[in-house]
Protein backbone atom coordinates (compact mmCIF):
# COMPACT_ATOMS: atom_id res chain seq x y z
CA UNK A 1 0.00 0.00 0.00
CA UNK A 2 1.33 3.61 -0.95
CA UNK A 3 0.35 6.96 0.19
CA UNK A 4 1.28 10.29 -0.57
CA UNK A 5 2.09 12.85 2.34
CA UNK A 6 2.68 16.38 1.54
CA UNK A 7 4.69 19.15 3.69
CA UNK A 8 3.82 22.72 3.86
CA UNK A 9 6.89 24.91 5.35
CA UNK A 10 5.77 27.00 8.13
CA UNK A 11 9.22 28.70 8.58
CA UNK A 12 12.37 28.61 6.82
CA UNK A 13 13.98 24.66 6.51
CA UNK A 14 17.30 23.98 6.53
CA UNK A 15 18.08 19.73 5.65
CA UNK A 16 21.46 20.28 4.76
CA UNK A 17 24.75 18.49 2.67
CA UNK A 18 27.21 19.25 5.08
CA UNK A 19 30.03 21.69 4.58
CA UNK A 20 31.28 22.56 1.37
CA UNK A 21 33.76 25.00 -0.33
CA UNK A 22 31.07 26.62 -2.75
CA UNK A 23 29.85 30.36 -1.82
CA UNK A 24 27.63 29.04 0.77
CA UNK A 25 29.44 27.39 3.72
CA UNK A 26 25.79 24.93 4.76
CA UNK A 27 23.85 24.47 1.29
CA UNK A 28 20.23 22.75 1.72
CA UNK A 29 20.20 19.39 0.34
CA UNK A 30 19.61 19.16 -3.69
CA UNK A 31 19.03 16.61 -6.15
CA UNK A 32 22.15 15.36 -7.78
CA UNK A 33 20.80 15.15 -11.32
CA UNK A 34 17.95 18.69 -11.31
CA UNK A 35 20.04 20.88 -8.97
CA UNK A 36 16.12 21.06 -7.15
CA UNK A 37 15.70 21.13 -3.64
CA UNK A 38 15.26 17.91 -1.80
CA UNK A 39 14.44 15.92 1.71
CA UNK A 40 16.27 13.18 2.74
CA UNK A 41 13.95 10.38 3.35
CA UNK A 42 16.28 9.42 6.39
CA UNK A 43 15.82 12.98 8.02
CA UNK A 44 11.90 12.64 7.67
CA UNK A 45 11.82 9.21 9.39
CA UNK A 46 14.19 10.65 12.21
CA UNK A 47 12.20 13.66 12.47
CA UNK A 48 8.68 11.24 13.03
CA UNK A 49 10.38 8.93 15.15
CA UNK A 50 11.04 11.62 17.42
CA UNK A 51 7.56 12.63 17.19
CA UNK A 52 6.31 9.50 17.93
CA UNK A 53 9.18 8.54 21.13
CA UNK A 54 7.18 11.85 22.09
CA UNK A 55 3.42 10.83 21.95
CA UNK A 56 3.15 7.90 22.10
CA UNK A 57 5.24 5.39 24.62
CA UNK A 58 4.41 2.33 23.04
CA UNK A 59 7.87 1.01 22.86
CA UNK A 60 6.90 -1.77 20.45
CA UNK A 61 4.54 -0.25 18.47
CA UNK A 62 7.35 2.76 17.19
CA UNK A 63 9.58 0.05 17.06
CA UNK A 64 7.39 -2.19 14.45
CA UNK A 65 6.88 1.11 12.58
CA UNK A 66 10.52 2.33 12.19
CA UNK A 67 12.52 -0.46 13.28
CA UNK A 68 14.54 -1.59 16.43
CA UNK A 69 16.86 0.95 16.72
CA UNK A 70 21.19 -0.04 17.01
CA UNK A 71 22.58 -1.58 19.68
CA UNK A 72 26.21 -1.14 20.76
CA UNK A 73 27.77 -4.14 19.19
CA UNK A 74 25.63 -3.06 15.88
CA UNK A 75 26.56 -1.13 12.40
CA UNK A 76 22.64 -0.81 11.55
CA UNK A 77 19.25 -0.67 12.84
CA UNK A 78 16.69 -3.09 11.95
CA UNK A 79 13.95 -2.13 9.08
CA UNK A 80 10.91 -0.65 9.68
CA UNK A 81 7.34 -2.01 8.32
CA UNK A 82 6.83 1.73 6.88
CA UNK A 83 9.18 3.14 4.20
CA UNK A 84 10.19 6.58 3.99
CA UNK A 85 10.94 7.95 0.41
CA UNK A 86 12.57 11.20 -0.46
CA UNK A 87 10.86 14.60 -0.29
CA UNK A 88 10.54 16.25 -3.81
CA UNK A 89 9.76 19.38 -4.34
CA UNK A 90 6.19 20.37 -5.89
CA UNK A 91 5.98 24.45 -5.63
CA UNK A 92 8.58 27.07 -4.59
CA UNK A 93 7.19 30.64 -3.44
CA UNK A 94 8.65 33.20 -5.67
CA UNK A 95 8.35 37.22 -4.83
CA UNK A 96 5.52 38.44 -6.59
CA UNK A 97 4.66 41.98 -8.02
CA UNK A 98 0.40 41.06 -6.43
CA UNK A 99 -0.25 38.70 -4.21
CA UNK A 100 2.80 38.96 -2.60
CA UNK A 101 3.86 35.78 -3.87
CA UNK A 102 3.21 32.93 -6.38
CA UNK A 103 3.71 29.32 -6.48
CA UNK A 104 5.78 27.90 -8.68
CA UNK A 105 6.65 24.75 -10.49
CA UNK A 106 6.96 23.53 -14.12
CA UNK A 107 6.49 20.50 -16.88
CA UNK A 108 9.09 18.05 -15.41
CA UNK A 109 8.07 18.44 -11.69
CA UNK A 110 4.44 18.18 -12.71
CA UNK A 111 4.91 15.25 -15.02
CA UNK A 112 6.89 13.42 -12.24
CA UNK A 113 4.45 14.02 -8.94
CA UNK A 114 1.73 12.38 -11.52
CA UNK A 115 3.71 9.50 -12.56
CA UNK A 116 3.76 9.20 -8.83
CA UNK A 117 0.76 10.40 -7.33
CA UNK A 118 -1.96 10.78 -8.99
CA UNK A 119 -4.42 7.69 -10.00
CA UNK A 120 -4.71 6.68 -13.75
CA UNK A 121 -8.50 7.75 -13.99
CA UNK A 122 -7.94 11.02 -12.33
CA UNK A 123 -4.93 12.08 -14.97
CA UNK A 124 -6.84 13.30 -17.91
CA UNK A 125 -6.82 17.00 -16.82
CA UNK A 126 -3.39 16.87 -16.39
CA UNK A 127 -2.15 15.48 -19.05
CA UNK A 128 -3.99 18.49 -20.98
CA UNK A 129 -2.22 20.48 -18.29
CA UNK A 130 1.34 18.67 -19.25
CA UNK A 131 0.71 18.76 -22.61
CA UNK A 132 0.42 22.83 -22.56
CA UNK A 133 3.19 23.09 -20.04
CA UNK A 134 5.57 21.38 -22.69
CA UNK A 135 4.53 24.41 -24.77
CA UNK A 136 6.09 26.81 -22.75
CA UNK A 137 8.86 28.97 -23.88
CA UNK A 138 10.73 31.55 -22.29
CA UNK A 139 8.60 33.77 -20.47
CA UNK A 140 5.21 32.52 -21.29
CA UNK A 141 3.42 30.59 -18.17
CA UNK A 142 0.25 28.99 -17.03
CA UNK A 143 -2.19 29.88 -14.26
CA UNK A 144 -4.59 27.38 -13.05
CA UNK A 145 -7.56 29.65 -12.12
CA UNK A 146 -8.84 33.32 -13.97
CA UNK A 147 -9.24 34.95 -10.61
CA UNK A 148 -5.06 34.42 -9.36
CA UNK A 149 -4.36 36.75 -6.98
CA UNK A 150 -0.93 37.47 -8.91
CA UNK A 151 -2.22 38.83 -11.54
CA UNK A 152 -0.85 42.08 -12.76
CA UNK A 153 -2.92 42.88 -15.74
CA UNK A 154 -5.82 40.89 -16.97
CA UNK A 155 -7.98 40.30 -20.47
CA UNK A 156 -10.14 38.05 -20.99
CA UNK A 157 -8.15 34.40 -21.01
CA UNK A 158 -4.85 36.34 -21.01
CA UNK A 159 -2.46 37.79 -18.19
CA UNK A 160 0.52 39.71 -17.33
CA UNK A 161 2.34 38.13 -13.94
CA UNK A 162 5.78 39.92 -12.46
CA UNK A 163 8.07 37.94 -10.38
CA UNK A 164 11.35 39.58 -8.89
CA UNK A 165 12.97 40.65 -12.37
CA UNK A 166 10.78 38.51 -14.67
CA UNK A 167 7.71 40.01 -16.63
CA UNK A 168 5.40 36.19 -18.03
CA UNK A 169 2.74 36.52 -20.29
CA UNK A 170 -0.03 33.95 -18.58
CA UNK A 171 -3.04 32.04 -20.10
CA UNK A 172 -5.27 30.28 -17.39
CA UNK A 173 -6.10 26.24 -17.76
CA UNK A 174 -8.45 25.50 -15.19
CA UNK A 175 -7.84 21.54 -12.91
CA UNK A 176 -10.77 20.71 -10.67
CA UNK A 177 -7.89 18.22 -9.00
CA UNK A 178 -5.83 21.37 -7.30
CA UNK A 179 -7.26 22.56 -4.15
CA UNK A 180 -8.74 25.84 -4.62
CA UNK A 181 -6.51 27.41 -1.48
CA UNK A 182 -4.11 26.66 -3.43
CA UNK A 183 -4.87 27.82 -7.63
CA UNK A 184 -5.00 31.35 -6.86
CA UNK A 185 -1.12 31.80 -6.36
CA UNK A 186 -0.11 28.57 -8.95
CA UNK A 187 2.09 29.49 -11.74
CA UNK A 188 3.77 26.93 -14.10
CA UNK A 189 6.94 28.49 -15.66
CA UNK A 190 9.76 26.22 -18.36
CA UNK A 191 11.62 23.56 -16.85
CA UNK A 192 14.46 26.39 -17.26
CA UNK A 193 13.10 29.71 -15.47
CA UNK A 194 11.50 26.96 -12.40
CA UNK A 195 15.47 25.80 -12.26
CA UNK A 196 17.01 29.27 -12.19
CA UNK A 197 14.84 29.87 -8.93
CA UNK A 198 15.34 26.84 -6.86
CA UNK A 199 18.75 28.20 -7.57
CA UNK A 200 18.24 31.91 -6.70
CA UNK A 201 14.82 31.95 -4.79
CA UNK A 202 16.17 30.24 -2.01
CA UNK A 203 17.28 32.16 1.68
CA UNK A 204 21.24 33.36 2.55
CA UNK A 205 21.40 33.64 5.74
CA UNK A 206 24.75 34.99 7.09
CA UNK A 207 25.90 33.58 10.93
CA UNK A 208 28.58 34.30 13.69
CA UNK A 209 29.75 31.99 16.22
CA UNK A 210 29.74 33.64 19.92
CA UNK A 211 32.62 32.11 22.11
CA UNK A 212 32.21 31.14 25.68
CA UNK A 213 33.17 34.96 26.23
CA UNK A 214 30.44 36.29 24.73
CA UNK A 215 32.47 37.40 22.11
CA UNK A 216 32.50 36.48 18.27
CA UNK A 217 34.96 33.84 17.74
CA UNK A 218 37.36 35.29 15.11
CA UNK A 219 36.61 33.56 11.27
CA UNK A 220 33.53 32.30 12.84
CA UNK A 221 31.75 33.92 10.15
CA UNK A 222 29.34 31.10 8.13
CA UNK A 223 26.86 31.20 5.42
CA UNK A 224 23.58 28.81 5.63
CA UNK A 225 20.94 28.27 3.27
CA UNK A 226 17.40 27.52 3.90
CA UNK A 227 14.52 26.32 1.51
CA UNK A 228 11.88 29.22 1.96
CA UNK A 229 8.58 28.97 4.25
CA UNK A 230 5.49 28.02 1.93
CA UNK A 231 7.39 25.76 0.06
CA UNK A 232 5.60 22.62 -0.55
CA UNK A 233 6.77 19.08 -0.82
CA UNK A 234 5.92 15.49 -1.16
CA UNK A 235 6.56 11.98 -0.85
CA UNK A 236 5.42 8.39 -1.56
CA UNK A 237 5.46 6.37 1.46
CA UNK A 238 5.03 2.34 1.68
CA UNK A 239 3.64 0.00 4.63
CA UNK A 240 1.85 -3.10 4.98
CA UNK A 241 -1.73 -3.27 5.27
CA UNK A 242 -2.77 -1.42 8.57
CA UNK A 243 0.82 0.04 9.65
CA UNK A 244 -0.37 3.12 8.64
CA UNK A 245 -3.12 3.50 10.72
CA UNK A 246 -0.59 2.65 13.65
CA UNK A 247 1.79 5.55 12.39
CA UNK A 248 -0.90 7.87 12.69
CA UNK A 249 -1.76 7.07 15.91
CA UNK A 250 1.55 7.15 17.27
CA UNK A 251 2.05 11.04 16.07
CA UNK A 252 -1.76 11.86 16.72
CA UNK A 253 -2.50 12.48 13.57
CA UNK A 254 -5.54 15.39 13.01
CA UNK A 255 -5.38 15.46 16.67
CA UNK A 256 -6.83 19.65 17.58
CA UNK A 257 -3.83 19.35 19.66
CA UNK A 258 -1.18 18.53 17.72
CA UNK A 259 -2.21 20.45 14.27
CA UNK A 260 -0.06 18.15 12.20
CA UNK A 261 3.29 19.73 12.76
CA UNK A 262 6.42 18.46 12.52
CA UNK A 263 9.78 19.93 12.66
CA UNK A 264 12.64 19.03 10.67
CA UNK A 265 15.75 19.78 9.49
CA UNK A 266 18.35 21.79 11.86
CA UNK A 267 18.61 24.86 13.65
CA UNK A 268 15.28 23.72 15.66
CA UNK A 269 16.30 25.89 18.44
CA UNK A 270 16.15 28.70 16.24
CA UNK A 271 12.47 27.81 15.22
CA UNK A 272 13.35 26.68 12.00
CA UNK A 273 11.79 23.42 10.13
CA UNK A 274 8.83 23.89 11.14
CA UNK A 275 6.15 22.15 8.61
CA UNK A 276 2.66 21.27 8.43
CA UNK A 277 2.19 17.99 6.91
CA UNK A 278 -1.16 16.15 5.60
CA UNK A 279 -1.32 12.36 4.56
CA UNK A 280 -3.58 11.35 0.96
CA UNK A 281 -5.82 8.57 2.60
CA UNK A 282 -6.34 7.07 -0.90
CA UNK A 283 -4.32 4.82 -1.92
CA UNK A 284 -0.90 5.09 -4.84
CA UNK A 285 -1.12 2.33 -7.76
CA UNK A 286 1.56 2.60 -9.64
CA UNK A 287 2.91 0.75 -12.69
Amino acid sequence: MKKTVFYHCITPLHMGSGTELGIVDLPIQRERHTGFPKMEASGIKGAFRALSEKLDKDKGKIDKIYGPEAKENEQEASMGKLQFGDGKILLLPVRSAKGIFAWVTCPYVLDRFVRECVEEQNRKEWEILLTKGVELKDTKAILLASNSDIVVEQRETKGVVILEDFKFEVETLNIEEIPERFKKHVLIVTDEVFSYFCEMATEIITRIRIGDDGVVEDGALFTEEFVPEETIFYTVMQAEEGIFGDWKETISYQDKNNNNIVQLGGNTTLGKGFTEYWIVDREVERN
